[in-house]
């Protein structure tokens, strides 16, 4: 998959059988460092305790290239691979893999760089019966020294996971696990927008005064307390003073705030918000997302609940630049639909359970 590949027949691996997924939408590009993602018999890799059987499960692919771990029951008991990343002193890194629950429950991710001086961080992620891509962010800015970034999964608990494809790369926002087998690939990115032309002569060549908006797919976010991230399943800007969209919070204790936010002519903006808790987007979460612009309120909607309204001052002309789908972010878009209308509230109810 080369950057900027179209992934409009996204598929994942479920019950069995690949199933069409809908659109991966991506941020951008980059690359994964792990130049063997693969392979868990070459490189800098240990069990503490534990034990790996390679090509021992069926990977999110459809094939037998998963590998099992065994851990123990002893901390710290799984599996390490390194990298030399040219010393990762001073930049941040996010790592992870395709996981997937045996007998066990709970995996820690742990990033550490080494040699010279040390820097590390863990977070525990839950594992279910379905394969998730998982990661983990390391912020080594205050780091001096060292050649290696180390990354281990290891589980507190007795029993077997299953892990496919390690991902490791410059920066804080995870995406999708490429393979490598010998040298760094770049991960592919897919990015959408709405052509001003499009969407003028769908409006009738003026921006209404009302309009409702429907996203539905997967979201995926890493939350790490280093990272103040926001995801923004779509954004609709001239400038400042003048934007309709909806975010994704994860500053401070939020694991997924959604905000809908309007303003027109540089007036106080308007904004609809619901619980901080409402996504955990450390991990790959179904979502339903609605925002009603009616003449004078706003209203917004998740997973089936009105999250409240709020009174605002009209609508911008927004018809001179694109709309975008997850300028920032990463989901599998499966449905996302616009009206020139303000539908009804248990329409949008109905629409978004």
């Amino acid at each position: 998959m080369l950057a900027g590949e179209p992934r409009t027949g996204h598929h994942i691996w479920k019950d069995g059988v690949l199933v069409p997924a809908g659109m991966l939408m991506e941020t951008s590009g980059s690359e994964n460092l792990d130049t063997r993602s693969n392979n868990w018999t070459l490189g800098i890799i240990s069990t503490n305790g534990g034990a790996i059987a390679t090509n021992a499960a069926l990977s999110p692919k459809g094939d037998m290239t998963a590998a099992t771990i065994t851990a123990s029951g002893s901390p710290g008991s799984g599996v390490q691979a390194g990298i030399d990343v040219g010393g990762p002193d001073g930049r941040k890194f996010t790592g992870g893999a395709s996981l997937r629950a045996g007998t066990v429950s709970e995996v820690k991710i742990t990033l550490m760089a080494s040699g010279g001086g040390l820097g590390f961080t863990s977070k525990v992620v839950s594992l279910t019966s379905e394969w998730q891509e998982l990661s983990h962010l390391i912020d080594l800015s205050s780091v001096t020294g060292g050649d290696y970034l180390r990354i281990r999964f290891t589980s507190d608990q007795e029993g077997t996971f299953e892990i496919y494809e390690r991902l490791i790369q410059e920066g804080a926002v995870s995406r999708s696990h490429v393979p490598t087998d010998g040298s760094a690939v770049d991960v592919a990115s897919e990015s959408l927008q709405i052509d001003p032309v499009v969407l003028s002569a769908a409006f009738g060549g003026a921006m209404p005064d009302e309009v409702t908006f429907l996203m539905k797919g997967m979201m995926s976010r890493a939350k790490d307390p280093v990272s103040y991230a926001n995801a923004i399943p779509f954004g609709w800007q001239v400038d400042g003073g003048n934007y309709l969209d909806m975010i994704v919070s994860t500053a401070n204790t939020h694991t997924g705030r959604p905000y809908f936010r309007n303003r027109v002519a540089s007036t106080p903006q308007q904004v609809v918000v619901g619980p901080e808790d409402a996504l955990d987007l450390g991990i790959e979460v179904p979502f339903s997302l609605g925002l009603v612009v009616g003449a004078t309120e706003l209203e917004g909607f998740l997973d089936g609940v009105s999250l409240g309204t709020v009174t605002h001052g009209g609508l911008a002309n927004l018809l001179s630049v694109p709309l975008k789908l997850f300028p920032v972010g990463s989901a599998t878009l499966e449905e996302f639909c616009i009206w020139a209308e303000a539908l009804p509230s248990a329409a949008m109810i109905e629409a978004t359970s």
